[in-house]
C-alpha cells in the first residue's frame, strides 16, 4: 500500500463554527489570514500539497467543464483532468527526477511563476498547454479581470508513468493517475491573491508531523478554531 509509507502526514481542519458565516466581516479576513500565514509556514516547514480533481468526477470518470460545457474524462490532458498540482517536494518524496538547475529553480519560484512537467509524448502540445495552464492558474478579480500574469516553466518526464496523488476524498478510492501533467506551485507563486491550494485549508494539504503542526497552530494563534 501506497500510503503505508506516508505515516508522518497531518491534516488540519477547523470546526463548524469557524466557517461558519455569523462571524463579522472583518473577523473573517483576520481569521483567513491567520490561516493563510500558517498554510505557508507549514509548507516551508516541509509541509506538502497534492491537489487532484477526482472528486469532481462520476463514477464512470467523466465531468462537465462549467465554463464550456464540454465532457471531460480523467485521462484527458486540462486543468481540470488529468492534472496534479503539488508543491515542489512532492518530486523529492516521489523520487521524480528533474536536471539539478531545474529542481533550484522551482524551489526558489518566484510571484507569477510555476513548474509545467508534461511527459514527453506531449511534446508537440507545449505551446497549446503552456497557454491554457497560464490562463487557468492566473488570478482574476470577480470582473474577471487578470490580476497576476502567470508564466510556466516547462520540463519533461518520461512517459508510462503512475503518480500516488494521496487521495483521501470519499468520492472516489483511486490512489494513482497515469501520466498526469504535474504543475507544480508554492504559496508565492500566487503573490498576495486568493488560490484554490494555499489560501484556505483543503483537503490536499498536508502537513509534517503531529508536533510541528500543533506548534504551527499555536504559533498562529488558532488553537481555538
Amino acid at each position: 500500500m501506497a500510503w503505508s509509507k506516508e505515516t508522518n502526514w497531518i491534516q488540519i481542519g477547523v470546526n463548524r463554527e469557524d466557517i461558519s458565516q455569523n462571524a463579522n466581516k472583518e473577523m473573517q479576513i483576520e481569521k483567513r489570514a491567520k490561516w493563510s500565514k500558517l498554510i505557508e509556514s507549514g509548507i516551508e516547514n516541509g509541509g506538502l500539497l497534492v491537489y487532484h480533481q477526482l472528486a469532481s468526477f462520476n463514477s464512470k470518470g467523466f465531468r462537465k467543464n462549467s465554463r464550456t460545457g464540454k465532457e471531460l474524462s480523467i485521462t484527458d490532458y486540462d486543468p481540470l483532468a488529468n492534472t496534479l498540482y503539488v508543491t515542489p517536494n512532492y518530486l523529492d518524496i516521489q523520487r521524480i527526477s528533474v536536471s539539478s538547475e531545474e529542481k533550484e529553480r522551482l524551489n526558489h519560484l518566484q510571484a507569477g511563476e510555476f513548474g509545467l512537467l508534461l511527459p514527453e509524448k506531449l511534446k508537440g502540445q507545449e505551446e497549446e498547454l503552456k497557454k491554457r495552464y497560464e490562463d487557468y492558474l492566473t488570478p482574476s478579480d470577480e470582473q474577471g479581470k487578470s490580476q497576476l500574469p502567470m508564466k510556466a516553466r516547462v520540463t519533461y518526464l518520461p512517459n508510462n508513468q503512475k503518480r500516488f496523488i494521496y487521495n483521501n476524498t470519499p468520492m472516489s478510492y483511486q490512489q494513482f493517475l497515469t501520466d498526469p501533467i504535474l504543475v507544480v506551485v508554492q504559496p508565492k507563486s500566487f503573490g498576495d491573491y486568493d488560490n484554490p491550494y494555499f489560501s484556505h485549508l483543503n483537503s490536499y494539504l498536508y502537513f509534517d508531523g503531529l508536533e510541528k503542526s500543533k506548534k504551527l497552530v499555536a504559533e498562529n494563534g488558532l488553537e481555538k478554531t
